[in-house]
């Protein structure tokens, strides 16, 4: 069928997931438990998302995908894919970063960071969140458990989301009982479509040579 605003997004920073949404309407995300280093098992989500509602990738109105912090394989991955599905077809992609699609899960807070568990011990943190909406943001950066507990000391709200993370949220909120801990486990490619929606009708999007990954690294690595 033509004539249909057809947005397929993705996530391999995070999730691992991918969704479809139809003219406003989403469907049901897939997630695969298969490494987000094996691009083959991404694909075949996406062609089982694509065949469900009968279109083809030459059809697909934009592409969203989550573009980092997160595994850097999977981001990695998961640029290569967004390109490889929109150059044949200068297909328009609309990426956002993880700190903007958590800060969406609670669009109201104030004063607030986004905790990412990046595992060993260490943890993505971004104090509020620069987004298409005007949000001003600190910069982004990988900090240390003790690192990351004196960040959280500083602010009112937080906002966590990761594996592992009801524990980590329970640590949090026993350390520091006077503040407002929001513990977020949400499938990303869902959001992304929601969000992506809104940005193309806003034709807020990139050219697939103008993608770029969003990687966080510890401060003491310098590139």
């Amino acid at each position: 069928m033509s004539g249909r605003e057809i947005i397929l997004g993705f996530d391999m920073a995070l999730s691992n997931s991918a969704a479809i949404s139809i003219d406003g309407k989403i469907l049901s995300p897939t997630s695969s438990k298969n490494s987000p280093s094996r691009p083959s098992a991404m694909m075949k989500i996406i062609d089982s998302l694509l065949e469900e509602v009968d279109a083809s990738p030459d059809q697909i109105s934009a592409l969203t995908m989550n573009i980092g912090p997160g595994s850097f394989t999977g981001i990695r991955v998961g640029i290569a894919t967004a390109k490889g599905l929109a150059i044949p077809f200068n297909t328009p992609l609309i990426p956002f970063t993880s700190f903007e699609m958590i800060a969406s899960i609670n669009p109201d807070y104030k004063d607030g960071g986004i905790i990412i568990n990046a595992g060993g011990g260490y943890f993505y943190f971004q104090a509020s969140c620069e987004s298409k909406n005007g949000n001003i943001s600190s910069r982004a950066s990988l900090l240390k458990t003790d690192e990351v507990i004196a960040k959280v000391d500083k602010l009112s709200t937080i906002l966590l989301y990761g594996n592992k993370l009801d524990e980590t949220g329970r640590n949090f909120k026993e350390m520091f009982p006077d503040k407002n801990i929001i513990s977020e486990n949400k499938d990303m490619a869902a959001l992304l479509c929601v969000a992506a929606g809104v940005a193309f009708k806003n034709n807020e999007f990139l050219k697939p040579v103008e993608l770029k990954p969003f990687y966080v690294k510890p401060s003491y690595v310098n590139l």
